[in-house]
């Protein structure tokens, strides 16, 4: 059984317009015998026939899921780092330098850390780096690497760009593109709506409609599942474990590291460092977080308060 198939409503209208037309133009022409509106009605009629050879046709097919195709690069590595300083833009003073570490394909790494410490601004320079001609000496990249990035903000995404054209960089095929969006929920009637107008939850779904119709051999993820609910979370989850190419993760969603990722990587005073294990992290996390001011501890509990509120008066 064919899957059901629609056309866009905008060119069925001109169609009916111009069919409507040549209808009447017909009628007249034999109510007033008249040659001039019978030859116009016939090129109407061609006319009529070339928009309906030229119509958009959509299949529709099953819904959208979560599914991220990668390709594995038959390689030693596909990113080496070596002694790469990290800063959080341009200009600014470094936050970390980067021991050797390396990355192939079939490794999912979770990029561990601090608030702040750094991590999405490795991602951020490693995907400046990956788009420009000369790497920073400290970076050496495959030749044939083609990564795709989810960035936290969503910038990725143009607010002036419609949906259609804000997926042009990931498929060049506008009936792909378009048939991606239906069946993502972004009706037909959406497709020239304006990125700018989307909430951040839809947003997100677009940016990774977009990852899903390419193919990379390395994906740059930050923090993806800050707007994706618990089936979304699964999804992504499962589409990880499955990904033939290389991951690099920075998340603060436990449970998604820990059923998706095999490579821990640490933030921390000491640089970039790998672990062997997800628990061997958190416990260095938790012993070297900041312990609790005291003074704010007491004057948190009652007791405190009051002493606090005598200080005043004394005051």
């Amino acid at each position: 059984m064919k899957a059901p198939r629609y056309v866009i409503r905008r060119e069925q209208k001109e169609i009916d317009r111009v069919s409507a037309s040549a209808r009447r133009l017909a009628t007249w022409g034999r109510v007033y015998d008249n040659e001039d509106l019978a030859r116009k009605a016939k090129q109407m009629e061609k006319q009529v026939a070339r928009l309906k050879d030229e119509q958009t046709e959509l299949s529709v097919g099953p819904p959208w899921r979560l599914v991220l195709q990668g390709d594995a690069l038959p390689a030693d590595r596909l990113l080496e780092m070596d002694t790469l300083p990290v800063s959080p833009a341009p200009g600014q003073p470094s936050l970390f330098t980067t021991g050797v570490a390396r990355l192939r394909s079939g490794d999912r790494v979770a990029i561990m850390g601090r608030n702040g410490g750094g991590k999405s601004s490795l991602l951020r320079l490693l995907w400046q780096q990956m788009n420009n001609a000369s790497p920073l000496p400290g970076l050496r990249l495959h030749p044939r690497l083609h990564p795709g990035y989810y960035d936290q903000t969503l910038a990725q995404l143009p607010d002036e760009a419609s949906l259609l054209e804000a997926l042009t960089p990931f498929a060049p095929s506008a009936d792909t593109r378009k048939r991606a969006l239906i069946a993502a929920g972004f009706g037909w009637a959406r497709h020239s709506q304006k990125v700018s107008t989307l909430s951040g939850g839809e947003r997100s779904r677009l940016l990774f409609v977009g990852l899903s119709l390419a193919r990379y051999s390395l994906l740059l993820l930050d923090e993806p599942t800050n707007h994706l609910d618990m089936e979304g979370k699964a999804a992504l989850a499962q589409t990880l474990r499955d990904y033939p190419g290389g991951v690099l993760l920075v998340s603060h969603d436990r449970q998604l590291i820990s059923e998706s990722c095999n490579r821990f990587w640490l933030i921390d005073s000491a640089g970039l460092t790998e672990w062997h294990s997800l628990e061997e992290v958190y416990a260095r996390l938790q012993a070297v977080a900041p312990a609790p001011d005291s003074r704010l501890a007491l004057q948190s509990t009652p007791a405190g308060l009051t002493m606090m509120r005598r200080r005043c008066w004394r005051g």
